[in-house]
């Protein structure tokens, strides 16, 4: 029959072990009924994660383990304060970061912009040129090899398609190589007026490695796309930042700044 597990939060250790039999007409569900409770992921032994949906022939075991999740905002990244910042015609101290609009120049705390559908209710927004990067500075209390790295992201002006080449996520020096391919956008003519396309992304990044203490996660526009055409300024095919996400076996704190 339909088998449930973890209800009212029974597990809590770090691992466990569940056998999940699953009759031919029923489905497993698996739930916490923990409110606000740490991610709970399901994989095989092999690494195969737990499918609802799937109708498995034979009795399964699957590997149960908590980790917490955590939601880092785009906005609290350094917009302001830079010091020979490689961005798009910024060296020297104490420098905003440079930004394109449709038809013109923005930069520091004006990158960020407000959206009711957003993660805070804001994003950044306006790094339309190739080399534009946020940095997110994630400090963890503990190694880790298995953190899960998700990206919320839109667009404006025009669709785009993003890969791992054209924008690029760097962890501690290291290009992540993710397979997604990231297809933003509603399928409208391009604009020139500002706002979001469509609805927010959630895209999976995939496992990423956290260092004990100060961690680096960059996410850099890494190609000179013209979606809007030869019209203003709009130089790369570059996203609306919301947030990033990670569930890690670790506790993380992101360094802030911009916050009132």
């Amino acid at each position: 029959g339909q088998v449930t597990f973890g209800n009212g939060g029974e597990l809590r250790a770090n691992a466990a072990t569940l056998f999940l039999v699953q009759d031919a007409d029923d489905t497993v569900t698996v739930y916490t009924g923990i409110a606000n409770a740490p991610t709970l992921t399901v994989n095989t032994e092999d690494g195969e994660e737990f499918k609802p949906a799937l109708r498995y022939e034979s009795s399964v075991g699957f590997y149960a383990k908590w980790s917490n999740s955590f939601t880092f905002e785009a906005e609290y990244t350094q917009l302001t304060g830079l010091f020979d910042d490689p961005s798009y015609l910024v060296t020297g101290e104490n420098c905003d970061k440079a930004g394109n609009n449709y038809s013109g120049n923005t930069s520091g705390l004006n990158l960020i912009q407000g959206n009711a559908a957003a993660s805070n209710g804001k994003y950044v927004t306006g790094l339309f040129y190739n080399g534009g990067y946020l940095e997110f500075e994630i400090t963890s209390d503990k190694a880790v090899t298995d953190a899960q790295l998700k990206l919320v992201l839109g667009c404006e002006y025009a669709d785009i398609t993003l890969t791992a080449a054209t924008y690029q996520v760097e962890v501690n020096g290291s290009f992540v190589p993710y397979t997604a391919t990231i297809k933003l956008g509603d399928g409208t003519e391009w604009t020139p007026n500002p706002g979001l396309r469509g609805s927010w992304q959630e895209i999976n990044i995939g496992n990423i490695t956290l260092n004990e203490g100060v961690n680096s996660i960059i996410l850099r526009v890494n190609n000179s796309e013209t979606p809007c055409g030869d019209a203003g300024t709009i130089d790369a095919a570059s996203p609306m930042v919301d947030c990033i996400k990670i569930i890690a076996d670790a506790q993380l704190t992101m360094t802030e700044y911009n916050k009132q």
